[in-house]
């Protein structure tokens, strides 16, 4: 770079600075694209988890659920049958 002009030297220096910013600005690009990904599939596994804990949550009272003085039984089984 020393044996070129003033211009050329200006020239030269323009170009590597604006391959510079070129660079960076696809750096952040990239960088904010990364971001948004995983945040959106953080938000998705979340909303998953929350849809689906009242499925895989053991209900209390074992596989029976208490409403007032009735009591309701899963229909899995027949009712005053015994299977075996």
């Amino acid at each position: 770079m020393q044996f070129l002009n003033a211009s050329s030297q200006r020239r030269a220096a323009m170009r590597i600075g604006c391959m510079q910013k070129s660079h960076k600005k696809k750096t952040t690009t990239y960088l904010k694209r990364y971001i948004i990904f995983i945040s959106l599939r953080a938000f998705i596994t979340l909303f998953i988890a929350v849809l689906f804990s009242s499925f895989l949550r053991p209900r209390e009272g074992g596989d029976r659920i208490r409403k007032g003085r009735f009591l309701f039984l899963p229909l899995s089984r027949p009712l005053g049958k015994s299977v075996g």
